[in-house]
């Protein structure tokens, strides 16, 4: 009586594996699914709003802690120092206003020397020569500068020993355009 395509034996009770994963299969998704959702609405928010009340609770008990004392010792130095750097700045300000009235005074006495001197008759010639003889002579220069030639009399661009601007790689030969040698 032993048939190859009998079952389990019907005294043990017991079924094989596949068959209790395909009975059981949609129990464990479902018991999943509902244990994702209770885990991503329910404790995870529980969780972090527990942790901030924590927080707030740290917060005002260091707060309880600084007493007003610190504070306003803090306060004091922070308008000390404030104060200071006010000081500072209005010196710099008083300074900048000193160099700024230096200045126009020295610009207006130079309008003046020249409004002198267009009416004198010089035109826009100052009374310095020096200056003139400076410019006359850097004149002198540049005309015997001109005479002399910037370029290299041994300098060809077309033949390749020249600087290192002038490189060019060399010429592929072969396939590059298919073609062959």
């Amino acid at each position: 009586m032993s048939d190859a395509n009998a079952g389990p034996e019907e005294g043990s009770g017991l079924l094989p594996f596949s068959e209790y994963f395909g009975i059981f299969c949609w129990l464990i998704v479902i018991i999943a699914g509902v244990g994702y959702y209770l885990w991503t609405k329910k404790v995870k928010t529980a969780i972090t709003n527990h942790q901030k009340f924590q927080y707030h609770q740290n917060a005002a008990a260091s707060a309880k802690k600084n007493d007003s004392a610190e504070a306003l010792a803090r306060n004091e130095q922070m308008l000390a120092a404030r104060a200071r750097m006010q000081e500072e700045y209005n010196v710099k300000v008083e300074s900048y206003i000193e160099k700024k009235k230096q200045q126009d005074e020295i610009k207006r006495q130079n309008d003046i020397i020249k409004l002198e001197n267009k009416l004198i008759g010089n035109g826009r010639r100052l009374h310095n020569t020096d200056t003139m003889d400076k410019t006359n002579k850097s004149k002198a220069n540049d005309k015997r500068n001109s005479n002399k030639s910037s370029f290299r009399d041994n300098f060809n661009p077309l033949s390749g020993s020249g600087g290192m601007s002038s490189y060019r790689p060399n010429r592929r030969l072969g396939g590059a355009r298919g073609g062959g040698g």
